[in-house]
């Protein structure tokens, strides 16, 4: 039966590509339902640029996510994020999802630049490719936009909008389009202790999805972490550790009552500066 499932599954990652799904990308962001919108690490650079703009030192992560517990949707990941003071943030991104007989691949570079304390823009230029074994491979270029706004010091408003001119994928053997996908979402911080998150996300040829995360940092050191998804509906789940040297380890996992869990581990480095390490 679960192989009946995961079949399923390979069948409409089909179709979805040709409908320019982004997949999941960050333990963190995979631990609070990936309602994402709001959120300012390395890993903005996937799910809203503006994100980037409020970044001040240089960030490296890169993440694995085993898909159901299967091999043959392992979807891995790696960003760079590089702050130059008012010039705003640069960053590049590249995901491989799949294996050898289906897979893809999106790469990318970004931007993103606040203005002041409280408004940050971005902006991402991306590649994107589908490969099937017995069928050959399809590419496309697509874009996305972004925003975030600080309404208070701890309640910010962020939208993001991808391939907003639904680019086609090349060929005329292959004639959908990359998903138009909008988020809009809210983010607000109490005591400086707990994150709530919620999101709502729209492709134009699916049902909403309403996703909402949780991330309580008791000590330090820790982040415990929990949300949902509505469509698909599934729980998500995660903790992470965060050294004074720069590293951070997040462990996250998704689970979907027919499929099954979806394990996510990521890794981030970030360089402080001198003044900052104490």
């Amino acid at each position: 039966m679960k192989k009946l499932f995961t079949w399923i599954i390979l069948a409409l990652s089909l179709h979805s590509f040709a409908g320019g799904e982004y997949q999941a990308v960050g333990a963190r962001h995979a631990g609070m339902g990936n309602a994402s919108a709001c959120l300012t690490d390395v890993f903005a650079v996937n799910y809203n640029q503006a994100g980037l703009g409020f970044l001040t030192n240089i960030s490296i992560g890169a993440s694995t996510e085993l898909r159901y517990t299967t091999i043959g949707l392992t979807n891995s990941a790696i960003a760079l994020a590089i702050p130059l003071k008012k010039a705003g943030t640069f960053a590049y991104a590249a995901n491989f999802y799949g294996d050898k007989n289906y897979n893809e691949i999106r790469t990318g570079i970004a931007y993103g630049k606040a203005f002041g304390k409280k408004f940050a823009v971005g902006l991402r230029f991306d590649y994107m490719r589908v490969g099937i074994m017995s069928l050959g491979s399809k590419n496309a270029f697509s874009f996305d936009l972004g925003l975030q706004y600080k309404i208070l010091d701890n309640l910010t408003a962020g939208a993001h909008l991808s391939n907003p001119s639904r680019f086609k994928v090349d060929g005329e053997k292959y004639k959908e389009r990359f998903a138009t996908m909008m988020q809009f979402g809210l983010a607000y911080t109490a005591y400086k202790k707990v994150t709530i998150a919620a999101e709502f996300e729209k492709d134009l040829d699916y049902k909403p999805n309403f996703k909402f995360g949780v991330e309580y940092h008791p000590v330090s050191v820790l982040y415990l972490r929990a949300g949902f998804n509505s469509q698909p509906l599934q729980v998500t789940f995660g903790a992470g550790i965060t050294t004074k040297s720069g590293f951070t380890i997040d462990l996250a996992s998704a689970y979907q009552a027919q499929l099954g869990f979806s394990p996510h581990l990521s890794l981030q480095y970030t360089l402080h500066k001198k003044s900052e390490v104490k």
